[in-house]
C-alpha cells in the first residue's frame, strides 16, 4: 500500500482492500528468505489521546491444546468462547525444520505455515460486530 492509501484507511466509512502474492516456493530455500520472515505483528489503533490501544486478533483455525477449535465457526464472534491473541505472523518457516540446529544449517523446512487470509474488522460497536 501507498502512503496516501493508508492515510485514506483511516478516515472513518472507508472500505479498503490489499491483495499480497508471494511465491511459496522462496519460503522453503533458506538462501532467498525474505526479511521479514518469522517476524509477530501487533496490531494498535491510535485513540482520540493519542494512545496506542491493542486490538485484539481472532485466529479462525487456531487449536488449542485438547484439539478444539473455539475459533473455527467464521460468522460468529463470541467474546466468550472464542481465543484472542496480541500476536500474529504472516508466514513461518523456522517452526516446520524438525531437525536439531536445521536453522542454523540452513536446512529446509518440511512444513510452512502461512495466513492464507487475513480480514481486518473494525466495529465501534461490539455488539454490531457480529453482523459484520
Amino acid at each position: 500500500m501507498t502512503y496516501n492509501d493508508v492515510v485514506r484507511m483511516r478516515r472513518f466509512g472507508v472500505v479498503t482492500r490489499a491483495v499480497c502474492e508471494f511465491d511459496l516456493n522462496n519460503l522453503i530455500d533458506p538462501q532467498n528468505l525474505p526479511d521479514t520472515a518469522n517476524y509477530f505483528f501487533e496490531l494498535y489503533i491510535l485513540d482520540s489521546q493519542g494512545q496506542l490501544q491493542d486490538v485484539p486478533v481472532r485466529i479462525s483455525n487456531y487449536r488449542d491444546e485438547s484439539g478444539d477449535q473455539p475459533n473455527f465457526d467464521f460468522d460468529h464472534l463470541d467474546f466468550e468462547t472464542n481465543k484472542l491473541f496480541r500476536r500474529f505472523f504472516i508466514f513461518d518457516t523456522v517452526s516446520g525444520i524438525s531437525d536439531t540446529g536445521g536453522y542454523l544449517d540452513e536446512k529446509k523446512p518440511k512444513v510452512v505455515n502461512f495466513a492464507k487470509n487475513i480480514k481486518l474488522t473494525v466495529a465501534l460497536d461490539p455488539l454490531k460486530a457480529e453482523a459484520i
